[in-house]
């Protein structure tokens, strides 16, 4: 079953660009360790340019703890942490949907 990952995630101030460079980084070395062909994209809040939102969709849940304790996982995240004043995540399941999504 296919499980999704989602990152809430607000920085701070001046910090954005080099937010969204090191979650790409962290990103693509997830995707390379774990699932090369998952995706993962993020989203950055029109009306409030520091909060980001993350989404990674992985096969299933043995992925998520497979990147969780892998060690791109813990250096690249507290890479991102010190540019952090909060940060959430949690891991969903699809119980419904419509469509399909391509954001490339």
């Amino acid at each position: 079953m296919t499980v999704y990952t989602s990152g809430d995630w607000q920085v701070r101030a001046g910090r954005e660009d080099e937010f969204v460079a090191k979650w790409h980084e962290l990103a693509e070395a997830s995707l390379a360790e774990i699932e090369p062909d998952a995706r993962s994209v993020l989203l950055r809040d029109r009306e409030d340019p520091r909060h980001f939102r993350s989404f990674g969709e992985f096969r299933n849940e043995t992925g998520i703890v497979k990147w969780r304790d892998g060690a791109v996982f813990g250096h690249r995240l507290g890479e991102l942490t010190e540019m952090l004043e909060h940060a959430a995540t949690s891991v969903y399941e699809v119980v419904d949907a419509l469509g399909e999504f391509d954001l490339r």
